[in-house]
């Protein structure tokens, strides 16, 4: 949802691939963790083998959410508060309260360039 904002506001300041391919990652861990949940729904009470597997992907993803997102503070953060306007942060916060996405031009949740240094 930011990256779009941060590339256009950023420019070359900020390379946000190794970021995108975290978040493909965290998208396997998170259809594993669906998966694991399908089956304890399914399970029967008590079994103790699809309960363990759940916890243990749980654990997993918790570890790797922390990981992440304490990465993208550190390397997101500073970007936003040098380049990216006030203006294009608030739409990316409303696409983040609607559960919206930045990534269409169309939807106008692009930054301009030339305001990139502007924080109005």
């Amino acid at each position: 949802m930011v990256w779009p904002i941060l590339e256009s506001s950023a420019g070359a300041a900020i390379d946000v691939r190794e970021l995108q391919d975290d978040h493909a990652e965290l998208e396997g861990l998170l259809g594993d963790l669906r998966n694991r949940v399908d089956a304890f729904a399914r399970a029967r009470e008590g079994d103790r083998r699809v309960s363990a597997e759940l916890a243990e992907a749980l654990a997993r993803t918790h570890e790797l959410l922390a990981e992440r997102i304490a990465e993208e503070e550190r390397a997101v953060f500073p970007i936003v508060a040098r380049y990216v306007s006030v203006s294009d942060w608030d739409r990316v916060e409303k696409a983040a309260r609607t559960g919206g996405r930045c990534g269409s031009r169309r939807r106008g949740c692009y930054g301009t360039p030339s305001r990139a240094n502007s924080r109005r």
